[in-house]
């Protein structure tokens, strides 16, 4: 997922963002991993001056934190990136309930097998 959303805000200010899949690189002992992959806010855009900008944590779902100096600040989303966050993340959490589902049934019949 690399996608750019565009939008202006009840103020008036016109915002720009940009979410990304990145995957860390790490390094252990001397050899490179790749992380697991995670959505970012690659780049935000207010009113023309550039942002480092990450995700709301739970209380803050459907805004994009940053930093104006040293006070924390907060932009709120188009309803469309809301909407896009939101089926990224009801499918991961659904195949991860999937997976779960196949492991303990496949549990269940080794089980079975062996109990017969």
């Amino acid at each position: 997922m690399n996608k750019t959303y565009e939008w202006t805000t009840p103020k008036g200010a016109k915002v720009s963002m940009t979410i990304s899949m990145v995957s860390e690189q790490k390094q252990y002992d001397g050899i490179e991993y790749t992380g697991k992959p995670e959505l970012k806010i690659s780049s935000l855009t207010v009113n023309g001056q550039s942002f480092k900008a990450e995700f709301g944590t739970l209380q803050h779902i459907g805004f994009a934190m940053f930093k104006v100096g040293t006070k924390q600040a907060a932009v709120e989303m188009p309803q469309e990136a809301k909407d896009d966050l939101d089926a990224y993340w009801t499918k991961k959490v659904n195949d991860k309930l999937e997976a779960e589902r196949s492991y303990k049934a496949e549990t269940a019949k080794v089980y079975r097998a062996m109990n017969a």
